[in-house]
C-alpha cells in the first residue's frame, strides 16, 4: 500500500515539474513579446508601447484610448508627445474610435505629427462641431470643420453636430473613410460625387436622420455596416458598378422599403439587410452564388422572395424572424440550407427543398407555426435538431429512404402531425424526435421495423401510390 502511495506521489511530482517546467518556457519565449505587445499611459491617454524608429533615431507611438477628466472636455488639442520611460515619444498615429463616444467634445485639433487617424475616431462624439489641423501636418487638413487626406482624395472625419442638414462632398474625393459620418445625426442628405471608388465601413453608420443619398455608378464597394441604423433611409439606388456588399451594411434601416442588388455581387454577406424590418421588396441577381448568414434575418415586412438558380448556400439564419414571408422557391441549385435558415417565417405555409440538398440544419424551420406542408427530397440523408420543432400546422411528413440519422426534438411541438411516413429504415436516435403519439408508417419488409409498435411508437404498414 505504502509502495503504491509512493508511485502516485512520485507521480504527481513529475507532472507538476513537468507542467512547470513547460509554463516557465512560455513565459519565457512569450514574456518579450507581451512585454512588446503591452501599453502605456500618460495622463489620461493610453498609447502603443513604441517601437524605436531606426531611420529617425526615435520612438514613436500611436494614441488608441482616452479615459478620466479629459472624456468630458468641450475642446482639446491633441498632445504632439507623450512621456515614455522619462522621454519625448513623438505620436504619430490616432487609433480606431480612440476618442469614442466624448459626447461633450465639441472641437479638437490633430497635431502637426499625426500620420494616420483611423476609422471612427471621433464617433458618437456627439457635440463635435469643428475639426482643426495644427499647421504643418502633410498628411490632412481641415475644410470647414471637415477632416480630409492633405489631396483631398479622401474625407476621414465629419464632425456628428455640426448645424448643416445638406453636405456635398468635394468632387476631389474618391474615398469615404471608414466611419466618415458615424453617428451625424443632423445630416439629412448627402451628395456623394462621380469618381467616389469606395465606401468605408461605418461611413454613415447610425445617421438616422439620413433620408436622401445618391450612391455614383464611380463606386465599386460599399463596406461592412456601412449604413447601419440609417432609419430614415427609405430609398437606395445601389448602381451596378457595385461589386462588392459588406455584411450588416443596411442592418436597422427599419424604413427602407425597396432594394435592388446589383448584377455583379456574388455574395450577400452576414446580416446585409438584417432587422429591416419596413423591407417589402428585394431583387437578388443571377450573379449572387452564396446568402450569408443571417442576410435578411428580421425583415418581418418580407412577403415573398425570388432566390435565382446560380445560389448554391443558403446560409444559418438567412430569413429567421420573417414573420411575413408567405412564399419562398428554393432553387434546385441549393446544396445547403443552415441553421435557423426559417426559423420563426409563421407566415411560410408550404416549402419544397430541391434535390441536391443533404441535410436540413438544426432549427431550419424551427416554430414555423403556418407550415402545413414540406416536401424533403431523396437526397437527404440527415434532419438537425429541432428542425422542425414547433411547426404545428404539419399533420404528416414523408422521410426519404437515405436518411440515416434524424436528430434529437426535430419534430417535437408539431402537435398536430400525426402521421410520419417512412421511406427507409428505422433513422439513427430519432427516438426523441417524435412526440409519442405519432404514427409511423413503414414499408412492409424494411429492416428495423416492427409492428403493431416499435421502441413505444404505434407502426403501421404502408402502401406507397406508384
Amino acid at each position: 500500500m505504502n509502495k503504491t502511495l509512493s508511485k502516485i506521489l512520485w507521480r504527481t511530482v513529475k507532472i507538476g515539474l513537468w507542467t512547470g517546467g513547460v509554463l516557465l518556457l512560455l513565459f519565457i519565449l512569450l514574456g518579450p513579446l507581451m512585454q512588446k505587445c503591452k501599453g502605456f499611459s500618460d495622463g489620461d491617454f493610453m498609447y502603443l508601447r513604441p517601437p524605436k524608429d531606426k531611420a529617425a533615431g526615435e520612438r514613436t507611438t500611436s494614441l488608441y484610448r482616452v479615459s478620466g477628466k479629459t472624456r468630458g472636455m468641450e475642446e482639446f488639442d491633441i498632445p504632439a508627445t507623450a512621456s515614455y520611460k522619462g522621454k519625448a515619444c513623438r505620436i504619430t498615429r490616432i487609433r480606431e474610435e480612440a476618442f469614442s463616444s466624448c459626447s461633450n467634445l465639441t472641437r479638437i485639433t490633430i497635431p502637426e505629427g499625426i500620420t494616420l487617424v483611423g476609422n471612427g475616431a471621433f464617433s458618437y462624439c456627439t457635440n463635435l462641431t469643428n475639426i482643426k489641423v495644427a499647421q504643418g501636418n502633410k498628411n490632412y487638413t481641415s475644410v470647414d470643420g471637415v477632416l480630409f487626406t492633405i489631396d483631398m482624395s479622401s474625407i476621414a472625419a465629419y464632425p456628428a453636430r455640426k448645424k448643416e442638414e445638406t453636405y456635398t462632398i468635394p468632387n476631389t474625393v474618391t474615398d469615404i473613410g471608414g466611419g466618415a459620418f458615424h453617428s451625424c445625426f443632423v445630416l439629412t442628405n448627402i451628395t456623394i460625387p462621380e469618381g467616389v471608388v469606395s465606401i468605408g465601413e461605418k461611413a454613415f453608420a447610425g445617421c438616422d436622420s439620413l433620408a436622401n443619398i445618391t450612391i455614383p455608378e464611380s463606386v465599386a464597394s460599399i463596406g461592412w455596416n456601412a449604413f447601419t441604423d440609417c432609419s430614415s433611409l427609405t430609398n437606395i439606388a445601389i448602381p451596378n458598378t457595385v461589386t462588392n456588399i459588406g455584411g450588416r451594411a443596411f442592418e436597422g434601416c427599419v424604413n427602407l422599403t425597396k432594394i435592388v442588388i446589383p448584377q455583379g455581387v456574388t455574395t450577400l454577406n452576414y446580416g446585409t439587410f438584417l432587422s429591416c424590418s419596413g423591407l417589402t421588396n428585394i431583387t437578388i441577381p443571377n450573379t449572387v452564388t452564396n446568402i450569408g448568414e443571417a442576410a435578411f434575418s428580421g425583415c418581418s415586412g418580407l412577403t415573398d422572395i425570388a432566390i435565382p438558380d446560380t445560389v448554391t448556400n443558403i446560409g444559418g439564419g438567412v430569413f429567421a424572424g420573417c414573420e411575413s414571408l408567405a412564399s419562398i422557391t428554393i432553387p434546385e441549385s441549393v446544396t445547403s440550407i443552415g441553421g435557423r435558415a426559417f426559423a420563426r417565417c409563421t407566415s411560410l405555409t408550404n416549402v419544397t427543398i430541391p434535390e441536391g440538398v443533404t441535410s436540413i440544419d438544426g432549427e431550419a424551420f424551427y416554430r414555423c407555426t403556418g407550415l402545413t406542408n414540406i416536401t424533403i427530397p431523396e437526397s437527404v440523408t440527415a434532419i438537425g435538431r429541432e428542425a422542425f420543432y414547433g411547426c404545428t400546422g404539419l399533420t404528416s411528413v414523408t422521410i426519404p429512404e437515405g436518411v440515416n440519422r434524424i436528430e434529437e426534438r426535430a419534430f417535437q411541438e408539431c402537435k398536430n402531425l400525426k402521421n410520419v411516413y417512412f421511406k427507409g429504415p428505422p433513422a439513427e436516435n430519432f427516438i426523441r424526435a417524435f412526440y409519442g403519439n405519432t404514427i409511423l408508417h413503414y414499408i412492409e419488409g424494411t429492416p428495423g421495423w416492427t409492428t403493431p409498435e416499435w421502441n413505444g411508437f404505434t407502426t403501421r404498414i404502408w402502401v406507397p401510390e406508384s
